[in-house]
């Protein structure tokens, strides 16, 4: 039996947007882990996976169990980004005619779909879309000290 109504929102963005609901799950004390790169992951998703790690360390959204998640969305856009380097190539057309005259569409056309298909999938499975971000305002964390200054504040009225 399939759930109904929207996706459950991952615990980070829950914390982003300052929702009481972050705080409700037992595992609400999972340290954020960076995950080993997969062996397996090359070229272009190997530089993703690099750019995208220290963005997700840097807002609290990344822990060793996403690396299943993240290493697909990396494979993908690796297979993305060389299907539409394919096309844009000098002479590609978006339709190819076959030796006996038949046309049909050019196969890198249907990889490039199915790759961003999957993508954006991981991409909102682990709230990194836009529409998963719609009300967060980011703040870069601030290192914990025995600086007895923060309970001296003055606070708006």
């Amino acid at each position: 039996m399939s759930r109904h109504g929207p996706k459950p929102t991952p615990k980070a963005i829950l914390k982003l947007r300052g929702s009481w609901r972050a705080g409700t799950r037992a595992d609400d004390k999972t340290p954020c882990e960076r995950p080993a790169r997969p062996q397996w992951l090359t070229g272009d998703a190997h530089k993703e996976w690099k750019r995208i790690i220290p963005i997700l360390e840097k807002i609290g959204m990344l822990a060793e169990i996403d690396r299943g998640i993240l290493a697909s969305y990396c494979y993908y856009y690796g297979e993305w980004k060389e299907a539409c380097q394919k096309l844009m190539k000098k002479g590609c057309d978006k339709v190819i005619t076959s030796p006996k005259g038949y046309e049909y569409p050019n196969p890198w056309i249907a990889i490039r779909n199915t790759a961003w298909d999957k993508m954006k999938k991981a991409l909102d499975a682990m709230g990194m879309s836009p529409a998963a971000r719609t009300g967060i305002s980011v703040t870069p964390k601030q290192p914990k000290g025995k600086d007895k200054s923060r309970f001296f504040e003055k606070r708006g009225s």
